[in-house]
Parts: C-alpha cells; structure tokens; sequence
C-alpha cells in the first residue's frame, strides 16, 4: 500500500489522485524527487500568475481601459503576490496539490473568459473544459462543486440566459 515514509505505517488514502499520479512520476524519475516536485509546483505557479495577468489584459482590452485599467489591475495583482510571499510558499515550498489545483482552476476561469467573449468562431471546442473538469474532479474533492459551478454558468451561457 501507499505509505508517506519508507518503511513507514500504510495510509488509508489521499485527497488528489491527480497529484499522487505526478509526485509518483516524480518518485520514478528519481529516489528523491523532492527537486523535481519543487520545480514543478514553481513552474505551474508562474503559469498560474501569468495566466492571471493575461486574463486581465483580456478583461481591461475588453472593456476598452486598457492603460488605465490594465496597470491598475496589474499593478494591485502583482503587489499583492510580491507583498504575500506565503502564496508563493503555500504553492510551491510546501509541496502539496494547491498549486496544481489553482492552475486547473484557473485554466477554467480562462475558458469562462473565452466562452462569454469570443466569436462563435473561436470559442474553444468543448473538449478542453471537459478535459479540465476532469483534472478537476480528480485533483481535490471540492472540484466537484467547482466543476458543478462551471456547468451550470457554461449550460446558462449556452442557452443565451447570462
């Protein structure tokens, strides 16, 4: 069975599947993976924040306040993150699931973006999402609301209700 030390007492499970499977590549790659999950939860932080940045350029472009909104937002955003180094030590120093569930979640609210504000055309195919429900679902329990969450708002704006 699983256990969190070598030689240590069998757990009776984990919340986040999804994670268990990376930090069990991690494990495979090398006998002491700590590095390599480190820099992993970095690497999706980063993306996290960068995605953040690109959904406020895309909110302030949209809304036609670019200079002055888009610093604003940018500049509020950024300070908070420079001011709060714990979300940088909560999402990547203590190697838990956070920083894989703040991504996906944010990968959502990045495809919420695209569902209201693109063209028919460019709207994302629905395969995407569902995909990201998934990883969702799989990476904390309470994805499931948020997921439920995000079909209900995606069921409304396909119906032209919000």
């Amino acid at each position: 069975g699983i256990v969190y030390n070598a030689g240590g007492q069998h757990i009776e499970g984990f919340t986040s599947p999804l994670y268990f499977l990376i930090c069990s590549f991690f494990y495979w790659l090398s006998p002491s993976p700590e590095k390599l999950i480190l820099g992993y939860n970095l690497i999706v932080t980063i993306l996290s924040v960068y995605l953040i940045l690109r959904i406020i350029y895309s909110v302030t472009d949209e809304i036609k306040s670019r200079m002055f909104g888009f610093w604003l937002l940018n500049c509020a955003f950024l300070s908070w993150i420079a001011f709060n180094p714990y979300y940088f030590a909560w999402n990547v120093i203590s190697m838990m699931d956070s920083a894989t569930y703040s991504f996906v979640i944010v990968l959502l609210v990045r495809q919420l973006y695209y569902l209201y504000n693109e063209s028919e055309a460019l709207k994302p195919p629905i395969l995407f999402p569902s995909l990201l429900l998934i990883l969702l679902v799989i990476c904390r329990p309470e994805g499931v609301v948020w997921g439920f969450i995000y079909i209900i708002i995606y069921f409304f704006n396909t119906i032209n209700i919000i």
